[in-house]
């Protein structure tokens, strides 16, 4: 009786432990911090262990942050090339899924620190920005991360400089990347601190957070507490339960897990989190550090489920429509010519799969893989992931091969009874002397199979001869088993939105060349107009249902015969008016156009109904989201042109409440290229308040002010907080000079609001 009293005050102690309180978060408003609440991310470069890993967890706690790697001595070529590979898979995820990016500058265990600092990287370093900057998402760096680890061989002082050089290439190139100072437990906080760029300089603390002793190391919590002495929200940029794994259940559960989430209880400086997801077993340089694959152990995978339920969690958002299936095969084989072609080797070799092209009888091997995808459909994005062991001293290619024909059994799968293949996919390579994993871009073929209960693969070499090799198959015990890694949807989601004109060169007459930036109305039939809408939230390559502009009339009696023409502007992200001449006519016009024709009477000032309303111009919206470089969150312009007929509506500047608004509905499939993503998607704090006006934005030389009541003093300032000047505003409204100002991002503060903008020439 005794012995059973003991084991349930264990479970209950344990369970009561793994449901301690969360400390409410501080919140330092730095860039992209959630407000009350702890980002959730996973990684390690390998997309396999991040799409596991999230279908692992369902989609009520999918993972917030990506983490991979890159070098700062990469090329421009290359840098773009990475920057791309990664961005295109996190595209295929849920929007708000935000990329933290190692960037070292180390090779081999020697820094090359110097190397950055004299501008031999710069290349790489701009570009890596400008795509960053154009996918238009929340980006986290940790530039030389683990800066003070022994493994790097940072020296400190050059690593503070290159830390600096880079983060001021970063905030000249882009906007959106925030940037993350990185150390390890392993030494003291004094050495820690020497290695500090400084807090103008830092976005971020973080902190990475493997072996058990490392979790109760003093260095640990002196660095959290240090963090606050600074202001600055702490990252554990990467974390995993090294040297215990997942393999013991409970007793993994306890020797680490425990610690580590009450670390991240008991700091509420802690404002997220990265996990690494990889069965290091298969590691050739860590292989101590064991499986760390949270679904490879029940007990471990429902308590780590239940932890990251908590509400302080922030998990994307997913569409209900969305559906992520990281599947694992139903058979796999290999087989084997000449004398061995009635052999069946998944009894014989049942550990893993083979590839070998040879010109002898008898050592030929191909292999083949099916994946059950029955209730899959609608699938936007599919990859065939498989684990190679490359013993040779050169890399092996093979080639991956439709299968269409399903009723192949492992059990029973030899060279005689193979299955035929079908059309090539593609090539993978695996590296010389290497254990990695190889994949390939398999949607269109998955799409097609659908109809389906399964979907086959066979992976041959018909390359280099008497080159063997191994596949981890699906009965492997320690290893990595192939995974069919499908995003779907089941069906598209309907959006609808509008976009109101919000500044005052948002909406321009031109008459024969002359530019109007401040008129009152827009007079249709008498001058060119030009309309711009800012921050239309419509992702690329959306399906655009209905859209149109609402107009309010300006004048009474308008009832001629009216009829214009509608264009947009063909470009990815149109700017504002200026006064230049024919600042309207000049821009390249969409190739879709639109007629108004009959336009209805506008009879009275004021009215805003049906008769104020363009036909539908989705045409033109879907010609510009279509374009390569449209994002969601970019701006648009409209044209209306007709000599025929008067019609005045209202502008900006005669009422912002009855500005031109832009009306929309579009469908999305799950998956779709949302590349921008707002920062309330994020919870972050906002610098927007609505009592203070500031257009145009973006700015140019000037900018013109309406402050709210009781403010007068206005004051810039960088995004580090940096005042840069300090202004004595004589009234209400004031008109600002920003020419002594480098072009990108400013704050402007009052006595009691503040707004962002930006200064782009």
């Amino acid at each position: 009786m005794k012995r059973y009293v003991v084991i349930i005050l264990t479970i209950f102690c344990c369970y009561q432990q793994g449901l301690a309180q969360y400390q409410a978060r501080l919140n330092f408003n730095a860039k992209f911090e959630p407000t009350n609440k702890i980002l959730h991310g996973a990684g390690q470069s390998n997309e396999i262990e991040f799409s596991s890993y999230a279908d692992f967890l369902g989609n009520n706690r999918y993972p917030t942050i990506f983490m991979f790697y890159t070098t700062a001595n990469r090329n421009a070529t290359e840098q773009e090339d990475r920057m791309n590979e990664y961005l295109d898979f996190i595209d295929k995820h849920p929007d708000g899924v935000m990329p933290q990016i190692g960037l070292a500058f180390t090779r081999n265990g020697v820094e090359y620190a110097n190397e950055v600092l004299s501008g031999q990287h710069d290349a790489g370093l701009i570009k890596m920005a400008q795509v960053l900057n154009n996918w238009g998402k929340p980006v986290f760096v940790r530039i030389g991360y683990e800066a003070n680890g022994f493994w790097n061989a940072y020296s400190s002082s050059s690593y503070k400089q290159a830390f600096q050089y880079i983060t001021n290439i970063f905030r000249s190139n882009a906007s959106n990347i925030a940037t993350v100072w990185c150390v390890h437990p392993i030494t003291n906080l004094n050495n820690m601190m020497s290695y500090y760029p400084g807090d103008s300089y830092v976005d971020w603390w973080s902190i990475d957070l493997f072996e058990p002793n490392f979790l109760s190391s003093p260095n640990t919590q002196d660095y959290l507490d240090e963090a606050v002495l600074h202001s600055k929200p702490v990252m554990i940029g990467e974390s995993c339960p090294s040297e215990v794994g997942v393999d013991g259940g409970q007793q993994s559960w306890n020797n680490w897990y425990v610690s580590y989430f009450n670390i991240i209880k008991n700091n509420p400086v802690i404002k997220a989190f990265c996990y690494i997801n990889r069965n290091w077993k298969t590691s050739s340089s860590l292989p101590q550090w064991l499986d760390c694959r949270v679904y490879k152990n029940s007990t471990v995978g429902s308590l780590y489920q239940n932890e990251l339920s908590n509400s302080i969690y922030q998990h994307v958002s997913v569409p209900s429509n969305y559906k992520i299936d990281a599947i694992q095969p139903g058979d796999d084989a290999y087989v084997r010519d000449g004398t061995y072609s009635s052999n069946t080797y998944d009894s014989q070799d049942p550990l893993r799969l083979r590839v070998k092209n040879s010109a002898v009888s008898g050592f030929t091997r191909e292999s083949y893989i099916s994946f059950d995808i029955s209730g899959i459909s609608n699938v936007t994005s599919a990859r065939l992931w498989f684990f190679g062991r490359n013993d040779n001293t050169v890399d092996i290619n093979t080639t991956v091969f439709e299968v269409s024909n399903n009723s192949w059994s492992e059990n029973t799968l030899n060279y005689n009874n193979k299955p035929n293949t079908g059309n090539s996919l593609g090539l993978v390579e695996i590296s010389d002397e290497d254990e990695e994993w190889g994949s390939l871009d398999v949607t269109t073929y998955v799409a097609n199979a659908t109809s389906g209960s399964k979907v086959s693969f066979a992976i041959i070499n018909q390359g280099a001869l008497e080159l063997t090799l191994d596949i981890d198959s699906r009965e492997t015990i320690d290893g990595n088993p192939p995974f069919l890694v499908i995003h779907s949807s089941s069906g598209s989601t309907t959006v609808s939105g509008q976009v109101t004109v919000s500044n005052s060169s948002d909406d321009a007459e031109q008459g024969s060349s002359t530019m109007d930036l401040t008129s009152g109305d827009l007079d249709f039939g008498e001058k060119l107009s030009g309309i711009r809408f800012t921050n239309v939230t419509i992702p690329n390559g959306a399906i655009i249902q209905n859209a149109y502009i609402q107009f309010t009339a300006d004048n009474d009696g308008q009832n001629s015969n009216a009829s214009y023409t509608i264009k947009g502007q063909d470009v990815n992200n149109a700017g504002t008016f200026t006064t230049a001449t024919n600042n309207i006519s000049n821009r390249t016009t969409t190739s879709a156009s639109v007629s108004w024709n009959n336009v209805p009477a506008w009879n009275s000032a004021g009215q805003a109904g049906t008769n104020q309303r363009t036909p539908d111009i989705s045409s033109i919206i879907q010609e510009i989201v279509n374009r390569g470089g449209w994002i969601s969150g970019n701006n648009m312009v409209l044209m209306v042109d007709g000599t025929s007929g008067k019609r005045s509506a209202k502008t900006y500047d005669g009422d912002p409440s009855k500005a031109p608004k832009l009306v929309y509905t579009y469908t999305s499939s799950a998956g779709a290229r949302a590349l921008k993503t707002e920062q309330t998607t994020i919870e972050v704090n906002s610098l927007e308040y609505s009592e203070l006006k500031l257009y145009p934005n973006p700015v140019s030389d000037y900018f013109k002010l309406e402050l709210p009541e009781g403010s007068n003093e206005i004051t810039i300032l960088d995004v580090n907080g940096r005042v840069l000047k300090t202004i004595k505003a004589e009234s209400r409204s004031a008109v600002i000079s920003v020419t002594d100002l480098e072009p990108g991002i400013y704050i402007l503060n009052t006595n009691n609001s503040r707004v962002r903008f930006i200064i782009d020439r």
